[in-house]
């Protein structure tokens, strides 16, 4: 953790050093969407995915770390100067587990075939949706060059990962339910359509650079690279895995709504 704050801090201090020399200096709020993705270190999941008995008899492929993340804020300042505000992100990945064939339960009890007396067998699979979500306060410091305004800055704040785990017979359509086994509900033989959930909360530290181009006064198109430096000091609730800590580069494109300043 000492490696994320220590920069965190550093440009922290350097941004407040500056902010007296623009104090008379013009300010706007902007108001901006953003879409990119992130690169996820999906080492806590994979260890969930092999270990925990909600998931231990799927197979994934995990390889595929890049995941969506999109984004909203506000930010308010000027752009030769220091400017500070607040934004949200979200994302999604989805993972599908290799067909697997499991006994189909209904409340809880496996159903047996009549005429073999054997448990029916269903082909299966299990649906991991991973979806990281980020609330963050910002600050940046500004240099406004014609047309093209670039900054750099940082943030700080909390969030989690949440995977959602849903079901679905391998021959059909989906089907969410709560247990790794198949069941029946109480109409008339059709998979119960539930699902549930798992969580990491994290603290998170954001480190960021772009630079944007100014189309009007009112609306400006920006590139951005950022480093999420994130924390869950007790993993997975409920998982008993243990802690981790996590860095995450990733790009995005923001759509800038309002005045720089």
């Amino acid at each position: 953790m000492i490696k994320i704050i220590v920069p965190i801090l550093a440009l922290a201090s350097f941004v407040m050093s500056e902010e007296s020399d623009n104090c008379s200096a013009k300010h706007g709020g902007s108001f901006f969407l953003s879409m990119g993705a992130v690169n996820m270190d999906i080492a806590p999941i994979k260890d969930l995915a092999e270990n925990d008995k909600a998931l231990r008899s799927y197979k994934y492929d995990l390889s595929n770390t890049l995941t969506t993340l999109n984004g909203l804020g506000f930010m308010w300042g000027n752009s030769d100067g220091v400017k500070g505000g607040f934004s949200l992100h979200g994302g999604y990945k989805r993972y599908r587990s290799e067909s697997t064939s499991i006994a189909l339960r209904d409340s809880g009890n496996v159903v047996i075939d009549n005429s073999s007396g054997k448990p029916v067998m269903v082909d299966s699979v299990m649906n991991l949706m991973v979806i990281p979500a980020y609330a963050l306060f910002n600050f940046e410091k500004s240099k406004k060059l014609s047309n093209f305004t670039i900054y750099g800055g940082g943030g700080i704040g909390g969030g989690a990962i949440v995977l959602i785990r849903f079901g679905e017979e391998a021959a059909e359509g989906s089907a969410f339910r709560d247990d790794p086994l198949m069941s029946l509900d109480s109409s008339g033989g059709k998979i119960a359509e539930r699902s549930s959930f798992a969580a990491a909360p994290l603290v998170v530290l954001d480190l960021h650079a772009g630079t944007s181009l100014s189309i009007s006064k009112k609306f400006h198109i920006g590139v951005e690279g950022f480093m999420f430096g994130q924390y869950a000091e007790e993993g997975f609730l409920g998982a008993e895995r243990g802690s981790f800590t996590q860095i995450l580069p990733g790009m995005r494109i923001k759509f800038i709504f309002g005045s720089l300043g």
